[in-house]
């Protein structure tokens, strides 16, 4: 019988927060003046699930190279089972106006056998579908299949997850995590739109249809000192999520 260990959330919600402000400015730093969206949680997720099977060479790599808690071992299963722990936590609310789901996978091709151990573990632990298909002899097939997989997981609210040509007999594995968030506003807009000026960083300032409400029901800050920036906090239903904008 295996004994896991406690890994504190304090700790791997400080990993996570340091890795994904890392990510963001390295990210920001290739796509200088551009808009981004994307999800740190999900490449930390993959990233995760990945160190159930890479060797302690490439472990201590990625470690070296990424923001992760260096005193934590990867290897231990107690740092897995807290990430899913707390990444179910999160997804999980009790109000219907709620809906979230995910889909982690990996995907290698048949040339490759796939490790018990690590098929084992991670479906367990990451709740991961691992398997073998067939990239080098039917790539487009094993795209529609991937893409209808992940369509199944996420309620079809993410469709056409690989694109098109993203997938060749070139290759090897795919290693995926799809996550879907829908959530109603706290504090919703009445509807009644105006035309107002839209200020472009490129300096147009075009007449756009927008709503208002009053600021009173949002978390506003400005921070000249650290970023600069200013932050807007917008509630949904449930508090614990928000959305924030920088």
């Amino acid at each position: 019988m295996s004994t896991i260990n406690i890994v504190s959330n304090e700790l791997l919600s400080s990993s996570i927060s340091n890795f994904s402000s890392s990510l963001f400015h390295e990210l920001s730093n290739q796509n200088p003046g551009n808009d981004m969206l994307f999800s740190p949680l999900s490449v930390y997720m993959t990233l995760s699930m990945a160190m159930l099977a890479v060797s302690k060479e490439t472990l201590y790599n990625i470690r070296g190279n990424t923001t992760f808690y260096e005193s934590f071992s990867m290897s231990d299963n107690a740092w897995h089972h807290t990430l899913m722990n707390l990444y179910m936590t999160v997804l999980n609310s009790d109000l219907q106006s709620i809906k979230s789901g995910f889909a982690n996978g990996l995907f290698v091709d048949t040339q490759f056998k796939i490790a018990k151990q690590f098929k084992k573990e991670a479906t367990e632990i990451y709740k991961a579908k691992i398997e073998n298909v067939d990239f080098k002899s039917k790539p487009e097939l094993a795209r529609e299949n991937i893409n209808s997989w992940i369509v199944n997981k996420t309620n079809g609210q993410i469709k056409n997850f690989l694109s098109p040509n993203s997938i060749t007999t070139l290759t090897e594995a795919v290693l995926t995590n799809a996550i879907y968030f829908k959530g109603e506003w706290k504090y919703k807009f009445d509807g009644k739109i105006k035309m107002s000026t839209f200020k472009n960083l490129d300096g147009r300032n075009p007449k756009v249809e927008m709503m208002t409400m009053a600021p009173k029901y949002f978390d506003y800050m400005y921070m000249p000192m650290n970023l600069p920036c200013e932050l807007l906090k917008i509630p949904f239903n449930d508090e614990k999520y928000k959305m924030i904008l920088i």
